[in-house]
């Protein structure tokens, strides 16, 4: 048997992930799998993941014969701990969300505060600057305490058998801070309804308005500055949508804004180049990396205040010239199309570790 942890009635891109995985690895390889939901609830099942049709227990057989794939949040390793036999598998979807769950984990309040100190000091001194050296978040601080600590010698990283990683920002990371585990790719594809509507592309094209969506869920001091620069716009912020509004928000926008902290290969930059979005982010996370979110480097900046102008530019030049601007994404958009294939091969690669 496969158990797979998931938080309950609770619908976002990771628990996502884990339901498209139990769904294939019960109809493609034939598995059993089993969905193990924190914490215990009557009635766990979010209702955008009934469709995939996967048991849940309450309880893990905990012998050498089963799986359990542990999303990376801290608070997952630390229950995983209780299992003994049972092999273990970590599924990176994120950094970020590992280190800041780990970080809220083991510290309590007081000492979080002590060692978020010398940040405080760093913010006044980007604001002072105007960014002079590029916005630098608390979580780019929680990333920098944990470059200076060994995370293989952590109870909850020693009992994992197998790393797979969601985007090649978690491969590098995994491969040079914990090193003494197979580490496999896994990466992931977007959801049916997106990758129906991207069918009707040449039609959605023809019906954009000169709007912006953006990332509202993460967006830090720098979007607030892009969106204070270029008063003059209509900026639009996806939040709390459900996968329809969504579709139905990107359709009409010709550009989407992520400066978000991409703690892992993210869905909505995807989804917005599906439906004939312009992408234009930072290079923070994985959107650092080509190969999780290969798009030329003219439309990815360093959060400077220097770059505000540049990026007021570049979204004047899209409206202006959409039709060809919106060309210089087809080699993203065949990509994303893709992902499935790359994850089904990827899959069969490691087949041997779900035995």
């Amino acid at each position: 048997m496969i158990y797979i942890i998931c938080p309950s009635n609770f619908s976002s891109g990771g628990p996502e992930l884990v339901h498209q995985l139990s769904y294939i690895l019960k109809n493609k390889l034939k598995k059993k799998v089993a969905m193990y939901y924190i914490p215990k609830s009557k009635n766990p099942v979010h209702k955008d993941f009934k469709k995939y049709k996967i048991s849940f227990v309450d309880n893990i057989v905990d012998n050498e014969k089963n799986i359990l794939i542990i999303p990376e949040v801290f608070l997952n390793l630390k229950i995983a701990l209780n299992f003994k036999k049972i092999k273990k598998i970590m599924w990176w979807l994120s950094v970020d969300n590992f280190l800041n769950s780990k970080f809220r984990n083991q510290y309590n309040r007081f000492f979080r505060f002590l060692i978020k100190l010398p940040y405080f000091l760093i913010y006044l001194f980007n604001i002072i600057t105007r960014y002079k050296f590029g916005l630098f978040t608390l979580k780019d601080y929680v990333f920098f305490f944990y470059k200076f600590i060994n995370l293989n010698t952590l109870n909850e990283i020693k009992q994992v058998n197998v790393h797979l990683c969601q985007s090649y920002y978690a491969f590098n990371f995994v491969k040079n801070k914990i090193s003494n585990r197979p580490i496999f790719m896994l990466q992931d594809f977007q959801k049916q309804i997106f990758l129906k509507e991207n069918k009707n592309l040449n039609k959605i094209i023809k019906l954009k308005k000169n709007i912006i969506s953006y990332n509202s869920t993460k967006a830090n001091d720098f979007m607030k500055k892009i969106i204070s620069y270029n008063k003059d716009k209509i900026f639009f912020p996806l939040k709390n949508l459900s996968p329809t509004q969504m579709l139905e928000s990107l359709k009409v926008s010709k550009v989407y804004i992520d400066f978000g902290f991409h703690p892992g290969k993210d869905r909505p930059p995807r989804e917005a180049a599906l439906l004939g979005n312009c992408i234009i982010t930072n290079l923070k996370g994985s959107a650092k990396f080509f190969k999780d979110l290969p798009i030329n480097n003219k439309f990815k900046f360093k959060e400077k205040y220097k770059n505000l102008k540049l990026i007021s530019e570049l979204i004047n030049k899209i409206f202006s010239d959409y039709d060809n601007k919106v060309n210089e994404f087809n080699s993203y958009r065949k990509y994303i199309l893709s992902e499935k294939q790359i994850f089904l091969n990827q899959l069969n690669r490691i087949k041997h570790i779900f035995k």
